[in-house]
């Protein structure tokens, strides 16, 4: 992950209000309950207290041998590091960017698997405006209404850039100096980390909640001035392995069949 990706969303953001660039839907807030401490497996535990080494194990199932974990500022980003990610699912991603006169909305529907991601970028009616497959090195994209595909390198550009969308592992690449408050939440009976990152660079204040369960950011916030200027939110959420029919090129090929 580029690890200046967090300012590259914020000055994306500082950009849009001066020119809309086509972003999307709106941001509905979770309702969150009261701060609890997280539960990890015990190595993963006391990992996550020992501030004088990195722990990049993961842990297994949260729902047994669990140890109560203490998070905070200074610990959150090992915390985060320790989380299971799932590998395979699908999810749509709402994003929105706003500016003093107004805002910009763009869903995406993604999926995940064999370290391959398809995004497709919908329009109105939910119609299919742009495609692209990322994964294996390459980075493929089309309009469903021609039959060219551009096809790259995709150098150190992953999917997540490649879709403008924040990911957990801005998390990890912020300055540990940089992270503001962190404590675990109660969103819908299920535990969430709720992170504050201040960008004094550019005078915004980006605030992520990141799943326990799964391991992926559920949610991000970027506000500068005391006004909201860009959102994501993951919904829609399935675990299920998608398809391999997903990851077909227009031409038929498998995306992971190809060199």
């Amino acid at each position: 992950m580029n690890k200046n990706k967090m300012t590259f969303f914020a000055v994306g953001a500082s950009l849009i209000l001066v020119a809309a660039i086509t972003f999307s839907f709106l941001f509905t807030g979770l309702s969150i309950n009261q701060p609890m401490n997280i539960e990890l497996p015990p190595d993963q535990a006391a990992g996550a207290a020992n501030q004088s080494a990195p722990n990049t194990s993961v842990p297994q199932n949260l729902s047994e041998n669990v140890v109560p974990v203490e998070l905070n500022s200074g610990n959150v980003q090992r915390i985060i590091r320790t989380l299971n990610r799932i590998g395979a699912y699908s999810a749509q991603i709402d994003t929105a960017i706003s500016w003093d006169t107004g805002s910009n909305v763009t869903k995406r529907q993604i999926w995940v698997k064999h370290g391959y991601t398809k995004t497709e970028t919908l329009g109105q009616n939910n119609a299919v405006t742009s495609a692209a497959i990322h994964g294996g090195g390459l980075y493929y994209y089309w309009l469903p209404s021609g039959s060219s595909v551009y096809r790259s390198s995709a150098n150190d550009l992953d999917a997540d850039n490649a879709a403008g969308i924040p990911t957990y592992e801005d998390i990890l690449s912020a300055p540990a100096e940089s992270i503001n408050s962190a404590e675990v939440v109660a969103i819908d009976g299920k535990q969430f980390i709720s992170v504050s990152v201040i960008d004094d660079a550019i005078g915004a204040v980006n605030n992520y909640i990141v799943s326990v369960e799964n391991g992926l950011l559920q949610e991000f916030t970027q506000t500068s001035n005391a006004k909201t200027v860009y959102t994501m939110k993951m919904t829609a959420f399935n675990p299920a392995a998608p398809d391999d029919s997903i990851f077909i090129l227009p031409d038929g090929t498998p995306a992971w069949g190809v060199s």
